[in-house]
């Protein structure tokens, strides 16, 4: 009796490593700078990359249906790239909202509307195919350098800007009241 029990706690435990080791091989792929250019441009598989933040919750509500999805099939990969931590990635990809899903797939990337179910991310990545390519990955020392130099350009250009804008504001107050002040002293003289 003991040997069965102990013959069937074995079983056990050899299923429950298999699921865990099924599961390990499925799980969501995290992205960084680093690994995201390679991983996406190299895979034969279509990958569904989630761009999400700790403090979305949004990004929350999905997780789970991100992960169910990456269980149910070996024919995509999922995976997810952290915009707080990869903030130059994100901006590369025009992430504005959270979470952003993209498809990329044979060096290609589209953007992902539909429901956030398994079966709509399954069916998405089988059956669509992507139609803008992926931009030319710079080393990651010269993007941080064109990203800060963009973000340089917004800020002095809003600068530039709101000087101008100022200038125009002041200029129409004096010639305003420079006007106003001409017409009473002319009144003034014809009288």
């Amino acid at each position: 009796m003991k040997f069965a029990y102990l013959f069937a706690l074995l079983i056990a435990l050899i299923a429950f490593i298999r699921i865990q080791s099924v599961q390990a091989d499925n799980a969501v792929v995290d992205l960084t700078k680093d690994t995201f250019y390679n991983f996406v441009t190299t895979s034969e598989k279509p990958i569904i990359v989630k761009f999400t933040t700790s403090w979305c919750g949004h990004c929350k509500n999905v997780a789970p249906i991100f992960q169910d999805a990456a269980n149910s099939t070996d024919e995509v990969i999922f995976a997810n790239v952290d915009c707080e931590k990869n903030r130059l990635i994100c901006s590369n990809y025009q992430v504005r909202g959270y979470p952003t899903i993209k498809l990329f797939k044979d060096s290609k990337y589209t953007e992902y509307d539909g429901p956030r179910e398994v079966s709509g991310f399954i069916f998405f990545a089988k059956n669509t195919e992507a139609d803008v390519n992926i931009p030319y990955q710079y080393p990651a020392q010269v993007q941080e350098i064109l990203h800060d130099l963009n973000e340089i350009w917004h800020i002095r250009r809003n600068a530039l800007g709101l000087i101008v804008l100022t200038t125009f504001l002041t200029t129409m107050i004096i010639s305003a009241c420079f006007c106003a002040r001409t017409k009473i002293v002319y009144k003034e003289k014809k009288d």
